[in-house]
């Protein structure tokens, strides 16, 4: 088990493991502390330790402290957890058990629904673009009668619907 945690130590930073996990940090290496309900940035990370402190409730630690406060669990849990997400690749006898499933953090898990919210606008932008070059193809003559302008038709007014209800 002490080499899990080492290595975790060793090459993973608290800073590292909050925005994977996250948390915002600023360009000036704050975040908002999840030791408290803090409105202001009061986290603090140290380049050269690779550790957080938070200058308002004192509290901080490493990478699996940190981790382990983010996400709910143990430090061992942690420590796993930044072992395989960072694909440390340490295998020792007490890390080889399986490990109870940890559940992603409201943080990750709002980001994972941004991005697929954002993909699904995308995918709805390009088939109004491409139904609309297909309408722009045919003119007032040539439209009559004809199947693929009412398809293309079909399909701009269905991703206009769809937009307008995102």
């Amino acid at each position: 088990m002490g080499a899990l945690f080492q290595a975790v130590r060793e090459r993973v930073t608290a800073r590292d493991a909050a925005e994977a996990y996250g948390l915002e940090v600023t360009r000036f290496g704050k975040a908002l502390c999840p030791w408290h309900s803090d409105r202001h940035p009061s986290l603090s990370f140290d380049k050269r330790t690779g550790r957080c402190k938070c200058f308002a409730c004192g509290a901080g630690g490493d990478a699996v402290d940190l981790t382990a406060k983010l996400l709910g669990v143990s430090p061992l849990e942690a420590a796993q957890r930044l072992n395989e997400d960072f694909g440390l690749g340490v295998t020792d006898a007490a890390n080889r058990r399986p490990s109870i499933p940890i559940g992603e953090s409201p943080a990750v898990r709002r980001r994972r629904e941004e991005r697929e919210r954002l993909r699904e606008y995308c995918r709805l932008c390009d088939a109004l673009q491409d139904a609309a070059a297909v309408l722009a193809r045919f003119t007032p003559e040539t439209s009559e009668n004809s199947p693929e302008f009412d398809a293309a038709l079909r399909r701009w007014c269905l991703a206009d619907l769809q937009l307008d209800n995102f």
